[in-house]
């Protein structure tokens, strides 16, 4: 995985911008390969989060290298201490078990804290098990009372798409998006939620269709 530009700057805003909770901890899903000295000089991706305040910085992986905890993403995990920052930075399209990896990162995250996901939006054709639609990290917010800080479509140097929030989350009509989903230039997601209340993780229902669920009991799970 790869701490690019973009997602450097976006880690900047972030900390800019919010008030977390403490700089005790910043857990990342999956060790990443630093390359974005030209937004700030640093030896490497812990390096970069120690120089911005941080006091430990652990990646959960499945390798041995340095400052990681092996850990496999398909299986239930909760970190010993929650963290004030969890990212996952081009690391959920390589594994199988989606809903997993989205509880793992709400259970790690403290009351207060931000999720930055980083992914592959289009074209990435074969490289990992999935690429991402924009309307699932508003579903994410909704189900579980997240506040949207951002929700972008861009480089991996940073450069930002104009689109407007509603036009990214449209679900009918969406020219806009599929012209800018047709370019040649490799596009990604980034979105970034803070953690709002401590209750368990609720799995979202795609907005069109919660009109069609008939059954109350269902219709309790996801609204």
């Amino acid at each position: 995985m790869t701490f690019n530009p973009a997602s450097a700057i976006s880690i900047l805003d972030i900390l800019a911008s919010v008030e977390l909770p403490d700089k005790e901890l910043i857990l990342e899903l999956g060790s990443q390969r630093y390359t974005s000295n030209g937004v700030m000089q640093a030896e490497s991706t812990y390096d970069f989060y120690i120089k911005n305040g941080f006091k430990e910085y652990v990646a959960l992986d499945i390798n041995d290298t340095k400052h990681t905890k092996k850990v496999d993403l398909n299986e239930p995990y909760k970190h010993e201490t929650q963290a004030s920052l969890v990212t996952n930075i081009g690391t959920s399209e390589h594994c199988f078990d989606q809903g997993r990896i989205f509880e793992t990162i709400h259970d790690c995250c403290k009351v207060g804290g931000v999720m930055f996901h980083h992914l592959p939006f289009a074209p990435w054709p074969n490289h990992g098990f999935y690429n991402y639609c924009p309307i699932l990290f508003e579903a994410l917010a909704v189900a579980n009372g997240y506040k949207t800080l951002f929700l972008k479509i861009g480089d991996r140097e940073g450069n930002i798409s104009q689109l407007t929030f509603e036009q990214i989350v449209m679900e009918r009509g969406q020219k806009e998006l599929e012209e800018l989903s047709r370019g040649q230039t490799r596009l990604f997601i980034y979105s970034a939620m803070q953690k709002t209340k401590d209750e368990s993780f609720k799995k979202p229902f795609q907005k069109r269709y919660v009109p069609d669920i008939k059954d109350d009991a269902i219709l309790q799970r996801y609204t």
